[in-house]
């Protein structure tokens, strides 16, 4: 789970995207490597670093934070989806 740190945002997105693909298919799975490589606040930073990542950076993380299942504590202390329902709506009303 490093490569959401990579400096290369190429790789960040594909790893992204990756993961977003996966975790419709292995949720759980999914979230239990993002929390024991405690890559959530990762994921939540990405979503609120206005213009400091890639757009499509951002809409894989909400896509991503959408199909896993979170505890309620994960969602309040991070405010997880209020970030996803910003990129989303973003994304939505831009199309």
């Amino acid at each position: 789970m490093t490569f959401l740190q990579d400096p290369e945002a190429v790789k960040r997105l594909q790893v992204l995207r990756l993961l977003s693909v996966l975790s419709q298919l292995v949720g759980e799975d999914v979230v239990a490597a993002l929390r024991s490589a405690h890559q959530l606040v990762r994921l939540k930073d990405l979503l609120q670093a206005k213009g400091k990542v890639l757009l499509e950076e951002r809409m894989s993380a909400a896509n991503l934070l959408a199909n896993i299942p979170l505890t309620e504590f994960e969602v309040k202390m991070h405010s997880l989806l209020v970030g996803c329902y910003r990129i989303l709506m973003m994304f939505w009303f831009r199309v």
